[in-house]
């Protein structure tokens, strides 16, 4: 089995996000990652295709026809 790994850039780049909150998610447990052994423990971060495919299909919003479009209000003023 021939897996590529991504490193924490170019992961966080496909999800939109900084690198800071790829690691916050991978630390919360939110996101599967691999730790390389290098100097630091642990080492850098790689991520698989698959974990980033998985990770986007697992928080995919599916659109149905009879949801109500939501719309933003501002807020009321209140009376002096």
């Amino acid at each position: 089995m021939n897996v590529s790994l991504l490193p924490a850039k170019v992961a966080a780049k496909q999800l939109d996000v900084s690198k800071k909150t790829l690691f916050k998610w991978c630390k919360e447990g939110r996101l599967n990652y691999i730790a390389l052994p290098g100097k630091k423990h642990p080492g850098p971060y790689k991520f698989s295709q698959a974990a980033i495919d998985m990770f986007i299909a697992r928080h995919e919003i599916k659109a149905t026809n009879n949801t109500p479009a939501v719309r933003w209000k501002p807020p009321k003023k209140k009376a002096a």
